[in-house]
């Protein structure tokens, strides 16, 4: 049987944690537990999946709600921007709560380049047009979403309004 020879390191550096994770020191960077990115439409939407974060989410964690809206829309708009209000309300327990209105046509596309931008452990979206105990279909902003996102998205029931 053929010898293995050991060959040893050579100018071999420590890695800091600076080098490993950058991200996680950034000091534009909140340190939260979890950061959650939260998609909304509407009101019901919000506390749907603020009664979710509720069970969940502590005081060490950090929220951002996203609602996107079609630009020429002034009713969804109008929807949306309520939809966030009631957040920093609802999770007023979290330690932070960021909202924030877009306009785009493309609501996976935003909510993943959101998710990027801040952070995002989790995105949490509701089941609007599915998830039903007829139906096992999502719309298609979740379908989008379960399908490229990197990271765990939460598709979170709407009770009946």
């Amino acid at each position: 049987m053929p010898r293995i020879r050991r060959v040893e390191p050579v100018n071999i550096q420590p890695i800091t944690l600076e080098e490993q994770v950058p991200y996680l020191l950034d000091a534009t960077t909140e340190a939260f537990d979890m950061h959650y990115l939260v998609f909304t439409t509407s009101v019901h939407t919000t506390a749907a999946i603020c009664d979710y974060l509720d069970e969940r989410a502590t005081s060490d964690d950090g929220v951002t709600v996203v609602a996107t809206t079609p630009a020429d829309d002034a009713t969804a708009r109008r929807d949306a921007q309520e939809a966030l209000n009631v957040a920093p309300v609802r999770l007023a327990a979290l330690g932070d709560v960021q909202t924030e209105l877009r306009t785009h046509d493309e609501p996976a596309r935003s909510l993943l380049e959101t998710a990027s931008a801040v952070g995002a452990d989790e995105i949490l979206i509701a089941a609007h047009d599915g998830l039903t105990a007829e139906s096992s279909s999502v719309g298609s902003t979740v379908r989008k979403l379960l399908e490229t996102a990197s990271l765990p998205v939460v598709v979170v029931p709407v009770p009946d309004a």
